[in-house]
């Protein structure tokens, strides 16, 4: 499909979400996914929802996806979001990993080291075991 036709599913979504219909945004997000594969934003969006479900698994692999398709901001949040379900899928190591290459990254713009200095602190408080 294309990217016009996931807009509104997208949208849907994101009211969803501020209204804090965490499971009809997931439900939208996966419609967006759906119709466009292809945005990054979809796919980290409709996994930072299923995290917040505790869908560590779905989250995970939805997470992976928009990764995986370079988004073009927002990399290093979605890679935070990344760990954090690797984490509570019991996949530590992998989630270390995510939280490694965040601390090595540069900020993507001035002055927004938040992610990296998470990344760091997370490495430091929970070592993969």
């Amino acid at each position: 499909m294309s990217e016009d036709a996931a807009k509104a599913p997208f949208q849907k979504a994101l009211s969803l979400k501020e209204s804090g219909d965490i499971a009809g945004a997931a439900a939208e997000f996966a419609r967006a996914t759906d119709l466009d594969g292809t945005d990054p934003r979809f796919w980290i969006a409709r996994g930072e929802v299923l995290l917040q479900l505790r869908h560590f698994d779905e989250a995970a692999r939805c997470l992976r996806v928009g990764v995986d398709l370079k988004p073009h901001y927002g990399e290093a949040d979605a890679r935070l979001f990344l760990a954090d379900a690797l984490w509570g899928a019991g996949r530590k190591v992998e989630a270390a990993a995510e939280w490694m290459t965040v601390s090595k990254m540069t900020p993507s713009y001035p002055g927004y080291e938040q992610p990296i200095d998470e990344a760091k602190r997370r490495l430091a408080e929970r070592p993969p075991k």
